[in-house]
């Protein structure tokens, strides 16, 4: 890892932090001072500033991991999807400052270390192999998460390779013509057991119903209806997500991302849910299935956020001792 990239992400880190007691101080400074609206602008500025360092450092990181060779024989999971899912600098910045208005999603977050659905991902399917994706020519900096591989007009045919190279192939369905295309493609050169499509969260009984009809006329599998999927999804912070794994045969399944709570403590707790839920994958592919190891951290990461709440009170002592104490509105 580059000394900048260090630089960046910890300071990304710390200004996450720091956003809460600066959001205490500027409340404070607004209701009991009287200090004009935008002083509440304040903190989304500060966790705003914070998020982009930490996405930044995360693809200082990505480019240095991009530029060393795989091993001959390196396992590879393949990761398709529109360019319109990836998780950008300027989406993870605003993110960020929206959840700033809910502190179970900060706290949540926070657990993750401010990670992407691609970056946990990668993390729970590492066993299988590195996860692979082709890179969107048009970004400065590869996105944290999958490796990228970058191609030029002839993609469709490092795609195919890929795929013949890849253990797993996983595909987030979506309504571009290139993700149609590689649906139809995994249907002739994956086999089924090697084939995983990806249901996000906040999923609807339309689009559900637009996934179902695309797999089954290109992959000519059944899927589950809608009332499976939907009764099957299990609710967390993170929203209802899970995958649809496809079996010799014609047959598939719907399997929610979720974990019993031996399974998704400490930090990291959606990379466990990953993780875990992923076991009909790993015996399909014949690698052994393991839990990610418990990481101990929810709480210190609660007395993090008690340490910030209290810093922000002091903040908000001492600004009303330096301008006179506290005159009401």
């Amino acid at each position: 890892m580059s000394a900048l990239a260090t630089v960046m992400r910890s300071t990304g880190f710390v200004l996450v932090i720091l956003s809460l007691p600066v959001g205490i101080l500027a409340v404070g400074l607004f209701r009991l001072e009287d200090y004009h609206v935008g002083v509440l602008v304040a903190p989304f500025v500060v966790i705003a500033l914070g998020a982009l360092a930490l996405f930044r450092g995360r693809q200082l990181v990505a480019r240095a991991i991009n530029s060393t060779e795989f091993a001959p024989g390196h396992p590879t999971v393949l990761y398709l999807r529109g360019f319109d899912a990836d998780v950008t600098p300027r989406r993870a910045t605003l993110t960020a400052a929206a959840q700033f208005l809910s502190l179970v999603s900060m706290l949540a977050r926070l657990m993750e270390s401010w990670a992407t659905e691609e970056e946990q991902l990668a993390d729970a399917l590492m066993p299988i192999g590195t996860l692979v994706a082709v890179g969107n020519p048009t970004e400065p900096l590869p996105l944290p998460g999958a490796r990228r591989v970058y191609v030029g007009d002839d993609w469709q045919r490092a795609v195919v390779s890929l795929m013949r190279a890849s253990r797993l192939t996983v595909i987030r369905p979506g309504r571009s013509p290139g993700v149609v295309w590689e649906l139809e493609c995994a249907s002739r050169v994956v086999p089924p057991e090697r084939l995983v499509i990806l249901v996000s969260d906040h999923l609807s009984r339309r689009r559900y119903a637009e996934i179902r009809e695309a797999a089954e006329r290109l992959l000519r599998a059944s899927l589950p209806p809608w009332e499976v999927v939907a009764s099957s999804s299990r609710s967390t912070v993170y929203g209802k997500a899970g995958y649809i794994h496809f079996l010799p045969g014609g047959f598939s399944r719907f399997m929610p991302i979720h974990a019993p709570p031996a399974y998704a403590r400490g930090t990291k707790p959606q990379r466990q849910m990953l993780r875990y839920s992923f076991w009909p994958v790993f015996r399909a592919t014949g690698v052994p299935w393991t839990p990610l190891p418990h990481i101990g951290g929810c709480l210190a990461i609660t007395l993090v956020m008690l340490v910030a709440l209290l810093g922000g009170v002091a903040l908000v002592v001492a600004a009303s001792a330096l301008t006179g104490g506290f005159h009401g509105r």
